[in-house]
């Protein structure tokens, strides 16, 4: 499940460094030095002389209901909430938000929004959710696939287990 994570936090970070200024520094996956929390966003940019700081987590639910997509923003959102607290107390402008791609490939419209502080133009990002959603249904996919192979092999095991018990 990490790989689908990953492909997508890889195709925002690609986008993201087209426009990236000198002033900003990219934690990815990292606790946030400049805090006391432990927690690590996906995305973290920090621009110390503007005083700005994006945080992104990125979520891939399975979309088994309308509201999956509304549960797993209101989920990341309440979770970093003490971070994005703690750093406009020390006067930053933060930007908080979820980027939210469904495990069967489904899209949040609300992604816009992350885009837009990633500074990704228009033209690419369509091109990106494309990538994203197709990166998404492959490693799914995958995800499936090994797990129905490994099903099969644990039965194909216990059977032969259970033929050389039968054997003795």
């Amino acid at each position: 499940m990490t790989i689908r994570h990953d492909a997508i936090v890889g195709r925002l970070i690609e986008g993201f460094k087209q426009k990236k200024k000198k002033t900003q520094e990219i934690l990815l996956d990292k606790i946030i030095p400049i805090t006391a929390s432990t927690l690590r966003p996906d995305i973290t940019i920090i621009d110390e002389k503007k005083k700005e700081v994006i945080l992104i987590d990125i979520t891939c639910p399975y979309e088994n209901l309308p509201a999956a997509f509304c549960k797993a923003r209101e989920k990341k959102l309440e979770k970093y909430q003490p971070i994005k607290a703690e750093l406009e107390d020390q006067g930053f402008n933060v930007f908080l938000d979820a980027f939210i791609i469904g495990s069967l490939g489904g899209y949040d419209p609300e992604n816009y929004k992350c885009l837009a502080a990633l500074a990704i133009q228009k033209r690419y990002a369509v091109l990106m959710k494309k990538l994203m959603v197709s990166d998404s249904i492959r490693h799914s996919r995958e995800i499936y696939m090994n797990h129905v192979c490994q099903k099969r092999n644990n039965q194909h095991q216990s059977q032969s287990t259970q033929r050389q018990h039968e054997i003795l």
